[in-house]
């Protein structure tokens, strides 16, 4: 066995081990979704049918869809990985089946904070007084964070694209999670204080 030989070997068994890991927590978190969304429905059957029951219905199967599509993304990434390892598959093939594979899973997971803060925010719309100022900023706030996480799945679309126009690759992660947990937390207290 040679160096190179011993050098690909560990990096299978270090990749391996991370995958593994990584589709261990990806389906633990599918299952508590899968278990969350089941008991949701379960009890929106209880009552009638209203047309918020209705919206909450339709906003727990887009997310277990999602959550399945990412979950999904998660897995063949994997399989891609120890495949492209054992040579059954040409690097390039990877390579783009990859790039497929990431972009559908930041599309997923941006989906899925968008639809989590719009019924946030939409609970908040509830309670709020009549005064136009609160629901105009929870709109703008809300409407800037969807821009935000669309810029964000478009930024790192065409990734390779702005760093050969622009010299550098501009980075949109930290400002749409950091935006929807600001979003999260002004919206969140409103209801606890409006709550108490």
């Amino acid at each position: 066995m040679t160096p190179g030989d011993r050098r690909k070997l560990f990096a299978l068994g270090g990749n391996t081990t991370f995958d593994s890991i990584d589709l261990i927590i990806s389906a633990v978190g599918w299952g508590a979704q899968v278990l969350m969304t089941y008991v949701a429905l379960y009890y929106l059957n209880m009552k009638p049918w209203t047309s918020a029951r209705k919206f909450l219905f339709i906003i727990c199967t887009i997310m277990l869809l999602d959550s399945t599509v990412t979950f999904s993304t998660v897995a063949v990434s994997s399989l891609l990985e120890a495949s492209s390892f054992s040579g059954k598959y040409t690097n390039q093939a990877v390579t783009e089946q990859f790039l497929i594979l990431n972009w559908l899973s930041n599309a997923a997971q941006n989906i899925a904070l968008a639809i989590g803060d719009s019924v946030v925010v939409w609970r908040a719309w509830v309670l709020l007084p009549d005064g136009r100022l609160w629901k105009a900023v929870l709109t703008i706030l809300m409407i800037a964070n969807v821009g935000l996480l669309t810029a964000d799945c478009v930024v790192d679309d065409t990734k390779p694209l702005l760093k050969l126009i622009l010299g550098f690759t501009p980075s949109l992660d930290w400002a749409s999670l950091l935006a929807s947990f600001i979003i999260n937390l002004f919206v969140t207290l409103f209801i606890v204080w409006k709550w108490w």
